[in-house]
C-alpha cells in the first residue's frame, strides 16, 4: 500500500475562501472505494485521528507550538512528515 495521511487545521473563525484554499473539494466519484479494498485503511485512518489530536492539543496549547502549520502530510512510501505554515 501507498498513500498519505493528512491533518489540516482550520482555526475557528477562519473565512470560508481560506478553508477552499486548504481542504480539497471536489467529485469523488472516479476515485477508487479504498475503504472497500484496503485491508490497511485502519491504520492510516488512526495515524490521521493522532495528528489531528496532536495539532489541537499545539493550538489549545497543551504543548508548545513554534511552527504554527496549518498542513502536515505523512507519506507512508518515504516515512516522513512534511509540514506547511500559514500563508
Amino acid at each position: 500500500m501507498d498513500g498519505c495521511a493528512r491533518a489540516t487545521f482550520i482555526q475557528p473563525g477562519t473565512p470560508w475562501i481560506e478553508v477552499q484554499k486548504l481542504l480539497p473539494f471536489g467529485d469523488d466519484s472516479d476515485e477508487d472505494d479504498v475503504y472497500r479494498t484496503d485491508i490497511q485503511i485502519a491504520a492510516v485512518n488512526s495515524l490521521n485521528a493522532n495528528m489531528a489530536i496532536l495539532r489541537w492539543k499545539r493550538w489549545a496549547n497543551y504543548f508548545r507550538d513554534e511552527r504554527n502549520e496549518v498542513n502536515s502530510v505523512y507519506m507512508i512510501e518515504g516515512n516522513n512528515i512534511s509540514n506547511r505554515a500559514p500563508g
